[in-house]
């Protein structure tokens, strides 16, 4: 039987699951471009931020009503890009696979639309197969290479950007 996934708006209850999952994927990956593990009270920070900047944080909930994962959108560079976003999706060990980063993906594009942003980015770890074919499956095109930005277990990674324009209704 598949889980059913219910994607809200994220709470303030929900930054220790959030904190939990993106900490997670940042010691064990080295798709994450970040080396600092994030305390509660960083997240915590962010999370406000994103609430005063009006951008999005959803979670991911399974039917035992346990957040399974998390997706957002932020400013990009600065507020001067204001109809453009950058779009980060964080699924949690044991869950990835299951169709949930697309059913967040989906729901933060429609907030886009619904919100006249122009176009969606995603940075990508060069070798994150799994998040580059997610990100393909919704139109986003690769339209930028950054060789070795960040050193990781002792490796330079490469970051990819990949970029939706978004169509807006008229």
């Amino acid at each position: 039987m598949k889980a059913k996934i219910k994607i809200r708006v994220a709470e303030i209850k929900d930054i220790h699951r959030i904190t939990e999952i993106y900490n997670e994927a940042l010691v064990a990956s080295s798709f994450v471009q970040d080396n600092n593990v994030h305390t509660l009270e960083k997240r915590i920070e962010w999370f406000s931020q994103k609430r005063a900047e009006g951008l999005p944080v959803y979670v991911a909930e399974n039917n035992q009503g346990r957040v399974v994962g998390f997706a957002n959108l932020n400013i990009f560079l600065t507020a001067e890009y204001d109809t453009t976003v950058h779009i980060s999706i964080y699924v949690a060990e044991g869950n990835r696979g299951l169709g949930i980063g697309k059913i967040m993906i989906k729901k933060l594009i429609e907030w886009s639309k619904e919100n006249q942003k122009h176009t969606i980015l995603a940075g990508i770890d060069s070798e994150n197969m799994p998040s580059i074919r997610l990100h393909e499956s919704f139109g986003f095109v690769e339209v930028a290479s950054f060789n070795e930005v960040i050193k990781k277990f002792g490796l330079y990674r490469n970051l990819n950007f990949y970029q939706l324009m978004l169509k807006q209704e008229e």
